[in-house]
């Protein structure tokens, strides 16, 4: 009878651990995301929210065309009428109450769920911006590309400048996740879970 001896990925040497991390990269990733979908609804969200069509190329480049039909005098306002347009029309819709996770017992409200038959409760008073479109994190764009926005605020400042904000944040963001996905650090996530051989094998 053979015996192999197994490790895990922290107790290799660090010409396995390199070995390994190859092994798990070829084995584990392929040209597309795992949560690629998860993105796409987000930003389909996002660009409906906006009334805008959109198109992504394979460089994560992003193009958005608003569709409105004043959009020439609406594009070009500039100042606080932008402010105040893109405010009210792209910003607050999308501000809803605050979730409070809570179930009621005698009429109390309590922080903790503590029953099977809890009920989910929403603040009537405090509002927030929390991924408010699909519930996936990538929602959050349209709010950091505003913040963004916000701290370069002037005169000049108009509401095609913010649909490029919105469009260079979506794009920065499929950049960093492509970035991610093929680093040492996301397969090091993925190999702390697996088995492998003192070369680095998977197991």
């Amino acid at each position: 009878m053979r015996y192999v001896t197994i490790y895990n990925f922290e107790e290799l040497s660090e010409k396995a651990k390199k070995n390994a991390i190859d092994n798990v990269r070829n084995k584990y990733t392929n040209d597309q995301i795992p949560w690629a979908d998860e993105n796409t609804n987000s930003i389909k969200a996002i660009a409906e929210a906006m009334n805008c069509d959109y198109d992504i190329d394979s460089y994560n480049h992003v193009s958005m065309c608003f569709n409105n039909e004043y959009a020439e005098e609406i594009l070009i306002l500039e100042g606080k009428r932008a402010y105040a347009y893109i405010w009210n029309n792209f910003i607050e819709p999308n501000i809803k109450p605050k979730y409070i996770c809570g179930c009621k017992i005698n009429d109390k409200l309590h922080y903790k769920c503590v029953s099977k038959d809890s009920i989910n409760y929403y603040s009537k008073v405090t509002k927030e911006f929390n991924c408010p479109f699909t519930g996936y994190c990538a929602d959050m764009l349209l709010w950091d590309a505003w913040e963004s926005f916000k701290k370069d605020f002037t005169k000049d400042t108009s509401v095609v400048n913010f649909i490029s904000e919105v469009e260079y944040t979506i794009g920065k963001f499929l950049d960093d996740e492509d970035d991610y996905y093929y680093s040492d650090d996301y397969i090091k996530d993925i190999a702390d879970g697996l088995e492998f051989t003192e070369k680095g094998e998977i197991y």
